[in-house]
């Protein structure tokens, strides 16, 4: 099985070719298929930028909503599936449309934000013991 690469390992690849390394060698030294710096030297975008295109909500939006996950984590008040689906809606709808996100919108968003976790929420008297008469 070969080792995955990264994006890292296919610019130092292009780096090497544009210094005079044949692409036969570039893909071998980096364990980079060929097909993918070929595509790369010619112009095409990872499948990560080219998805991009493809959000509903732009990438610099969906990282200043992952930024106020953080906080409100940091700050004890996690927000909810749904909290976060209802801000990404608003900020999707600024402009003034009536658009919504797909079904599977919040579990693409996770996995485009990794460092968000997703945590069981508990009620905090059933934590501290206390029962309710």
């Amino acid at each position: 099985m070969t080792k995955p690469y990264t994006e890292d390992d296919i610019a130092a690849a292009l780096f090497a070719i544009a210094g005079g390394m044949s692409m036969r060698k570039a893909c071998s030294e980096y364990g980079i298929p060929r097909t993918t710096l070929h595509n790369r030297i010619n112009g095409h975008l990872s499948h990560k930028k080219g998805a991009q295109n493809l959000q509903k909500i732009a990438p610099v939006q969906e990282r200043a909503l992952a930024n106020w996950i953080l906080v409100q984590e940091a700050l004890g008040t996690s927000p909810t599936h749904r909290q976060i689906r209802e801000l990404g809606e608003s900020i999707l709808n600024l402009e003034g449309g009536d658009l919504s996100l797909g079904k599977r919108w919040i579990h693409s968003f996770l996995e485009r934000n990794p460092e968000i976790k997703t945590k069981r929420q508990y009620k905090i008297d059933n934590a501290l013991g206390f029962t309710s008469n």
